[in-house]
């Protein structure tokens, strides 16, 4: 990444930030290392971990068990518009008029 501004460069910040928001993890983080990053640990808990990597802040208040896969569901989405704004390829991330 780097050079000039560009609607490519765009969608990635707004995945990381996605990312960064609902997970209250840092890109920067020392859990981050090599080919791990903010981008593939979000994908690796997709299929049975949504609420685990979630930030708690988001679930505080009172939230009826049966809410729970419906919230589920919704982060699932959050994060998988995420991932795919931040695909390494430029041309390969979604556009903003499909996220």
């Amino acid at each position: 990444m780097g050079g000039k501004p560009s609607r490519e460069g765009d969608l990635y910040s707004f995945g990381i930030l996605l990312l960064k928001m609902f997970t209250r993890e840092r890109p920067t983080d020392e859990l981050f290392v090599e080919d791990f990053t903010l981008r593939s640990y979000t994908e690796s808990a997709l299929a049975d971990h949504v609420l685990d990597i979630a930030d708690i802040s988001i679930l505080s208040g009172e939230v009826h068990k049966k809410d729970m896969s419906t919230i589920a569901e919704c982060l699932k989405m959050v994060f998988i518009v995420g991932i795919r704004c931040c695909e390494q390829s430029p041309t390969d991330r979604m556009t903003m008029a499909q996220a």
